[in-house]
């Protein structure tokens, strides 16, 4: 009760609990200056102020891996490419998150857009590494099934490729709907990782897909990938990542590029790069529902939808009140961070993307 007052006295609108831990409890608000946010309220001596948590409307990846829905090609490419610039982002800010997974992968669908933004959450682990310090002693801290080998069975020193291999973890998680190494406890996990072998499931057909995970999942962590070299791959350059864009996601972009030469400058590179488009339809369809559905009642609460009587040319004529959404109201993605230009070279030999092969 003591949060809600808490809240309601900042000029929050209190909706419903979203989580509740020991020393924390998390709220779904509104208010005029953030819109429909996720607030958590915990206690000041366990406030880490490097920690700041976003929540989308759209929950987490994790609610898609659990289900092991079937995404296209396009939409797993454009997911695995918004996370590893994310990832990207952090690293050239000195950061490493340390606790990359579904759950901590939350995906936003702002108000009146068909398009899903990827926002990397949970920093509590995050831990600063100086751009002259080339690696580093971390502690085990973390997934277990997403944590890098040499946070495992290693001497802890490490560097931010260890978030590397759980974007790995969490892309081989969306296609072959399973970990890359399974465990059922931890002294499993580290006999596993000591054979230091990847079995291919079924489902991974694109080989250039699987090549770009072996090199996400590198057991050596010299010849693991950084987050700007995956951007590089292959998987992401040849002509079959662009064939694979579906077409709502090149209207998408299509869209934001007309909506930037009219002067709106909110629109970054990512809008306008269809590459980078994730359509909530298909993520809709990962999640088996629409999640809009049980935020409806709120939106009708706090003016974001309003119900406008629209009369369907039917057999009785009936007529039917449908909600939309009012897009005026809503407030504005923030703008994403601009990345440093990669110039990365490769040198490396790619297999066919042809399965059979």
């Amino acid at each position: 009760m003591f949060q809600e007052q808490l809240l309601l006295s900042q000029g929050f609108q209190v909706f419903k609990t979203l989580e509740k831990g020991v020393n924390e409890q998390i709220f779904l608000v509104n208010s005029v200056q953030t819109g429909l946010v996720a607030a958590k309220v915990m206690q000041k001596n366990t406030f880490d102020d490097q920690e700041w948590n976003a929540a989308g409307i759209l929950k987490n990846l994790d609610n898609i891996i659990k289900r092991k829905a079937v995404l296209s090609g396009g939409t797993i490419r454009a997911i695995a490419k918004q996370l590893l610039q994310g990832i990207n982002m952090i690293h050239q800010r000195g950061l490493v998150h340390r606790d990359i997974k579904g759950e901590n992968i939350m995906l936003h669908n702002p108000i009146g857009s068909d398009r899903v933004i990827i926002k990397i959450a949970d920093f509590g682990l995050v831990k600063f590494q100086d751009r002259l310090q080339q690696m580093m002693l971390m502690s085990a801290k973390g997934t277990p099934l997403n944590m890098a080998p040499e946070l495992v069975i290693g001497d802890g020193q490490a560097d931010s490729k260890v978030d590397v291999w759980s974007v790995g973890v969490v892309i081989f998680q969306l296609v072959g709907h399973e970990y890359p190494i399974k465990a059922m406890n931890i002294p499993d996990l580290m006999k596993l990782m000591q054979l230091q072998v990847i079995n291919r499931p079924s489902s991974i057909q694109d080989n250039l897909l699987w090549d770009l995970l072996i090199h996400l999942l590198g057991f050596d962590r010299t010849k693991r990938f950084t987050a700007a070299e995956a951007l590089q791959h292959p998987y992401f350059t040849n002509p079959q990542a662009q064939y694979e864009i579906s077409s709502q996601a090149q209207q998408i972009a299509l869209n934001s590029q007309i909506l930037k030469q009219n002067g709106d400058q909110s629109i970054t590179q990512f809008d306008i790069d269809s590459s980078y488009i994730i359509t909530s339809t298909e993520i809709k369809t990962g999640f088996g529902y629409d999640p809009l559905i049980e935020l409806q009642p709120i939106y009708q609460q706090i003016g974001l939808i309003q119900q406008q009587p629209i009369v369907l040319q039917q057999q009785q004529q009936q007529q039917y009140s449908i909600p939309y959404i009012n897009i005026s109201q809503q407030n504005p993605p923030p703008n994403p961070l601009n990345p440093i230009p990669i110039q990365t070279n490769i040198n490396q030999t790619y297999p066919s993307n042809n399965p059979h092969q």
